[in-house]
């Protein structure tokens, strides 16, 4: 929003972004950059010491009846988006792509609903990065927890290598940290 109540220090010079640090209110301190003839607020700090960045890119997804079942090795699609801060997940292709350098978090699980074994892993730019628990029993869920350095443009997948597995009970989560 383009605030103007409030005490502001304005930065702006020919061919640089401008930039407002403000105090919109007695409670916090926060953060704008010049954009589409508006200040919008990228960040803030309540008077508690707590931080929103409600730009910072982050998303959810899960497999509720978009997952493969039972298919080959491969990367697991989770088509349904809940939070999509970005929109930098693809819930056509399960990628997500980094729009800036920096370090990520992900989360990823799925279901195994068959006999055998699997694994969850994280690919990042299509090579294998982490893995996961391994499950071995129906009604096992195997989980991958992994914190990434990335550059912008490269992406991040989940994948499974085994042959046998239920992904429609599975999410995929992440965020940048930094």
């Amino acid at each position: 929003s383009n605030t103007t109540a409030g005490s502001f220090l304005q930065f702006s010079a020919p061919g640089v972004a401008n930039v407002r640090i403000g105090n919109p209110n007695a409670d916090a301190l926060a953060f704008y950059t010049f954009g589409s003839g508006a200040y919008p607020e990228r960040m803030r700090i309540d008077s508690a010491g707590r931080v929103t960045m409600p730009y910072q890119p982050a998303f959810f997804a899960s497999c509720w009846a978009s997952g493969r079942s039972n298919g080959a090795s491969g990367v697991v699609v989770y088509g349904n988006v809940v939070t999509n801060i970005g929109g930098h997940y693809n819930a056509s292709n399960g990628r997500f792509t980094a729009p800036i350098a920096g370090t990520y978090t992900f989360s990823a699980s799925v279901l195994n609903q068959v006999a055998g074994s699997n694994q969850i892993r994280f690919y990042k730019n299509g090579s294998v990065t982490s893995a996961g628990t391994y499950m071995n029993a129906y009604d096992e869920t195997a989980t991958a927890l992994a914190t990434l350095t990335l550059s912008a443009g490269d992406y991040v997948n989940a994948y499974t290598p085994g042959i046998h597995y239920e992904s429609e009970y599975g999410d995929f989560v992440g965020h940048l940290i930094g």
